[in-house]
C-alpha cells in the first residue's frame, strides 16, 4: 500500500522540544478562548519527561509528528514498548497541536493533513518495529471514536492493499493491531 506522506514520526531531541513547546504555547495563546491550556502543557511536559528512547520496560515514550524540515511537532505520539517476554509496541495516545485541535470545530480542518498525522502515526509505528523497537506486535489504542473509526477504515484498506506487506491487521476491541504474518497468503 503507497500512502502519500509529508509528515514523518520522529523522535525528539532539545531543538525539537523547545520548538514544539514555543509553537504550542503561542497556539494557546492565539486559542485561549477555545482550549483548555493545561491540557496541551500537561502533554508537553509528559513529553519532555519521556524522550529516553532505549526505555525497554513498557513505559511510555514520546514521538513527535513532524513536517519536513520542521523542528515542531504537528502531533505527539505516546509509544510503550517492552522487548522482555512477547515483544510488543503500543501506540497509546496521539494528541494533536491545539491549532489542529481547534480547526476540528472551526470548519478549517484540512483533512488531507490530519489523515496523513493520522496513518504516520501508524505507519511511522510499524517501521520502528523493524529498526529502533524489534517488536512482532504493534497495537494502535482508539482512545476517541473518531481515532477508533479512523483506525478501522485504515485497518480494511490496508488488509485490501497491503496484502504483500507481510503484516496481518486486526480490530481486537479498541485496539488495531499488526502482527508479523505467520502464513503465506494466496495472491491472485
Amino acid at each position: 500500500m503507497t500512502i502519500k506522506r509529508n509528515v514523518e514520526l520522529l523522535p525528539f531531541n532539545k531543538v525539537k522540544l523547545v520548538a514544539t513547546r514555543k509553537s504550542w504555547e503561542h497556539q494557546l495563546a492565539s486559542h485561549a478562548d477555545d482550549v483548555v491550556a493545561s491540557a496541551y502543557l500537561r502533554v508537553l511536559d509528559w513529553t519532555e519527561a519521556h524522550t529516553d528512547y532505549t526505555c525497554e520496560n513498557g513505559n511510555g515514550i514520546a514521538y513527535g509528528i513532524f513536517e519536513s524540515s520542521h523542528h515542531a511537532a504537528l502531533a505527539i505520539v505516546q509509544i510503550a514498548y517492552t522487548k522482555s517476554g512477547k515483544k510488543w509496541l503500543k501506540v497509546l495516545d496521539l494528541d494533536l497541536s491545539p491549532a489542529l485541535d481547534v480547526a476540528f470545530f472551526e470548519d478549517k480542518l484540512n483533512f488531507d493533513q490530519i489523515g496523513g498525522i493520522f496513518a504516520e502515526a501508524i505507519l511511522g509505528s510499524i517501521k520502528l518495529t523493524k529498526t529502533a523497537h524489534p517488536a512482532k506486535v504493534t497495537k494502535l489504542y482508539g482512545r476517541s471514536s473518531s481515532a477508533l473509526a479512523f483506525f478501522k477504515g485504515f485497518g480494511a484498506a490496508f488488509e485490501k492493499f497491503g496484502g504483500e506487506s507481510g503484516m496481518d491487521v486486526s480490530i481486537e476491541g479498541r485496539w488495531l493491531v499488526f502482527k508479523a504474518a505467520t502464513k503465506t497468503k494466496d495472491h491472485v
